[in-house]
């Protein structure tokens, strides 16, 4: 057993040292085949370069399709991408081609005269299809070399003339060969123009302008509805009118003395009145129950009966409160009675036609006014109240009839507990001052006299 197992370690080291000295031998092999390979692949791509961006070179940036090698120009003067646009963009509009800068050679090239930067330099720009010009020499990058001749002042007048004929001609031809969809455009069977190509990049940068703007306008509409949202806090909550009566009786009970409670003089929002709110929720949900209103519900019925609290004593040191509660009361019997009036148009038996001209008068600009019988008579009372009505002076009989439908439809089919604290009214001799609306119906309102 042993001797089998030296055997076998044997085995495994000359295995070991084999693969070894294999692979020492191949590495050096291996590095110079990569070295050959890479070699072949540079030599290939730089003899089959010209041929393919000449054959795809529609497919290329057709701003700089047809911009030409310059390197037979005076002073061996070399001309990148980025100075040829440049030199493209020195030039706001077509009208200073036409102006002595696009020239004509009179053989089918159009000149670009760019003598303020460089003097004595034109390059040509060749009109020739993209068949002609594939025979013409390539330079490096696969486009037609340009031809360079010195400027001569023998014919400016005929090469003005015949640049504003070739300028047409290309405009007319290029309309119709030009697809600037998604960004790109397809050249026809000619290539577009200096004048073409330069109003293009134009249309390009303003769209992008347009753009911009339109995105910058987006992100500040987001970013004001994102403030707003943060600056809203909390959600409208709705108090039902018994959880503000029920905070008003706690509130009487807790602070019935007159010690604690508000201090009107303070906000809302500081402590000493948070306190309070916090005591007038606990012992309001102690006493009618959890379920009943939620927590936001009491807590805004708090606060509104603070807010009540301040006017009132702010009303009451400046002399105005009676005044002022005598008119809310008025306000609050028109409201409660309009309510009455719509409960009963929606439960009664009346003609689609008829609900609809009850809905113009269903305001409470056509509710006639309400003045208690007694100075002392309190609007939360249990007891049966008599109220003295003011009738309007306006309102024609067909308007006046409704209404009493209306009220004894509501008497019929309130709940006993309701109805027990309708108030009961009595014609008042002396008529109300207020005039009609402005938009009363004729059939409702009577010309006054």
């Amino acid at each position: 057993m042993t001797d089998a197992v030296a055997r076998l370690g044997r085995s495994w080291h000359n295995s070991r040292s084999n693969y070894i000295f294999i692979q020492s031998q191949l590495a050096p092999l291996a590095r110079h085949f990569q070295f050959i390979v890479t070699v072949l692949v540079c030599h290939t791509y730089r003899a089959i370069a010209p041929q393919i961006l000449s054959k795809h070179s529609g497919k290329m940036n057709p701003r700089i399709r047809h911009i030409p090698n310059i390197d037979d120009l005076p002073r061996r003067r070399l001309f990148n991408q980025e100075e040829m646009l440049a030199e493209l963009d020195r030039v706001s509009s077509p009208e200073e081609y036409n102006s002595g800068q696009l020239q004509s050679t009179g053989n089918g090239r159009t000149m670009l005269d760019i003598s303020q930067s460089r003097p004595a330099i034109r390059v040509s720009y060749s009109q020739a299809s993209t068949s002609s010009t594939s025979d013409a020499p390539l330079n490096t990058l696969g486009f037609p070399q340009a031809t360079s001749t010195p400027t001569s002042s023998d014919s400016e007048s005929e090469s003005q003339e015949s640049a504003s004929s070739i300028l047409s001609e290309r405009s007319a031809h290029s309309s119709s060969s030009l697809n600037t969809s998604a960004g790109s455009i397809s050249v026809g069977s000619s290539a577009p123009s200096a004048v073409t190509l330069r109003m293009l990049y134009m249309q390009n940068k303003k769209l992008e302008a347009q753009l911009k703007k339109q995105n910058e306008e987006l992100q500040d509409i987001k970013r004001n509805m994102r403030c707003a949202a943060a600056n809203s806090g909390s959600k409208r909550v709705a108090v039902p009118r018994e959880c503000s009566q029920a905070v008003r009786e706690v509130y009487g009970k807790l602070y019935k003395d007159g010690t604690g409670g508000f201090n009107l003089s303070l906000t809302k929002t500081c402590q000493e009145n948070e306190l309070v709110v916090s005591t007038i929720v606990r012992e309001v949900r102690s006493l009618h129950g959890r379920e009943k209103w939620t927590c936001d519900q009491v807590r805004k019925a708090a606060k509104t009966y603070f807010s009540s609290l301040r006017d009132r004593k702010r009303r009451v040191d400046g002399g105005t409160y009676e005044r002022h509660a005598k008119a809310a009361k008025k306000r609050s019997r028109k409201f409660r009675k309009l309510q009455r009036r719509q409960s009963a148009m929606r439960n009664s038996d009346l003609s689609e036609d008829m609900k609809r001209q009850l809905n113009e008068v269903m305001t409470i600009d056509f509710m006639s006014s309400e003045e208690s019988m007694s100075e002392d008579e309190e609007e939360g009372a249990s007891r049966n109240k008599t109220r003295r009505l003011l009738k309007l002076p306006w309102e024609r009989s067909k308007l006046t009839s409704l209404k009493h439908k209306l009220d004894s439809q509501f008497a019929k089919t309130a709940p006993p507990v309701v109805s027990r604290l309708l108030p009961e009214f009595v014609i008042s001799n002396v008529p109300s001052s207020r005039p009609p609306p402005a938009s009363a119906p004729s059939w409702a309102v009577r010309p006054l006299n």
